[in-house]
């Protein structure tokens, strides 16, 4: 059997496909979902969505930023505040976008500027923890 993944952000279902296995970034851990997980809710934090369209694929990493999931008869459906894809061309560019945001958050000086910098910090590492998936 398969399940049904999408994947909504707040304009659209921006990302619709059939799978056999994904793992969700949750803010407890990664929950792996194969077909007939019992129904399920769950946060979602900035992390890597792993999805596997057969059993023996490559896994495919998009990088998600926070919202939730939820699990029913075979169907997951993430909402979720955006979502980027993850290429390969795109590794050296988001190394040198770590870097950068790494030095501008050690420049911030009042709170709010570290917390934003923190979600670009997050996010980015996140980003490049995915590169690991593609082959």
């Amino acid at each position: 059997m398969s399940i049904t993944l999408s994947i909504n952000i707040p304009s659209e279902i921006a990302y619709k496909k059939t799978v056999a296995e994904l793992v969700l970034p949750t803010i407890t851990g990664q929950m792996g979902v194969l077909s007939g997980h019992l129904p399920t809710i769950v946060a979602l934090d900035i992390g890597i969505l792993r999805i596997r369209e057969t059993l023996t694929a490559n896994w495919t990493p998009l990088l998600i930023l926070n919202g939730f999931a939820q699990i029913e008869n075979n169907v997951v459906k993430l909402v979720v505040a955006d979502y980027e894809k993850i290429l390969k061309e795109d590794y050296e560019k988001d190394l040198e976008e770590l870097e950068l945001i790494s030095k501008q958050l050690g420049m911030a000086t009042t709170l709010k500027e570290k917390f934003k910098m923190s979600k670009h910090f997050k996010r980015i590492s996140m980003k490049i923890e995915g590169h690991q998936f593609l082959k």
